[in-house]
């Protein structure tokens, strides 16, 4: 199967020979270091990056990097915040530059203009996606749980997913963009425009 599509883009079909992402155990709230490294062995997965990391290797240096603040027990028991999600990113960032070679460039599209419909939300993200080595992260919440996963693709009004719990996909109509932290939920799944985070990793020259 050609790498891209008629129109230089990568084929979205390639995203389904991914090997399976990492899943998280049943007691602990890792999802923000699993979306990282899912979303790094993804984006590498890419027939124009091409390179195999080790998960192992990626997650030890996320908790050190953790540890080294006093926020692994938090981050395992409670889950991640914003803050050191990003703190995580940098981490990620340094180790596939060191031990790869490639630089993982990562941004909130959304964070300084005016909140976005879903549809346009997702629409940007699948645009994103069709370029060779990217892949996208979003903490979304239910009315149960708070949750970070990887966008692997956009499809027909469907997100789909790489996640570390099992999600597939949903559709467009089972999210909103919650303006405000008091915004009652009135889909199944809701995030705040600051909660989607694009990133592609290149090869450097």
């Amino acid at each position: 199967m050609s790498p891209k599509n008629a129109n230089g883009r990568l084929n979205p079909q390639l995203r389904e020979e991914l090997p399976k992402a990492y899943k998280q155990g049943q007691l602990d709230a890792l999802c923000g270091l699993y979306s990282i490294i899912n979303a790094c062995r993804m984006m590498c997965k890419s027939p124009e990056i091409d390179k195999r990391i080790s998960g192992w290797e990626l997650f030890n240096f996320l908790v050190e990097a953790l540890d080294k603040h006093r926020k692994a027990a938090e981050v395992m028991c409670y889950g991640i915040g914003n803050k050191d999600h990003l703190k995580c990113l940098k981490v990620a960032r340094k180790y596939l530059l060191g031990k790869h070679g490639l630089l993982l460039e990562y941004k909130r599209p959304f964070r300084n203009s005016t909140a976005p419909t879903v549809s346009q939300a997702f629409t940007m993200v699948g645009q994103h996606l069709e370029l060779p080595g990217t892949g996208a992260l979003l903490d979304f919440k239910t009315a149960s749980y708070q949750h970070w996963t990887v966008i692997s693709s956009i499809k027909k009004r469907e997100v789909q997913f790489y996640d570390s719990t099992g999600i597939r996909s949903r559709p467009f109509g089972d999210f909103q963009i919650l303006r405000q932290s008091n915004n009652k939920l009135k889909r199944k799944m809701a995030f705040f425009k600051s909660g989607l985070i694009l990133l592609q990793v290149t090869k450097l020259e």
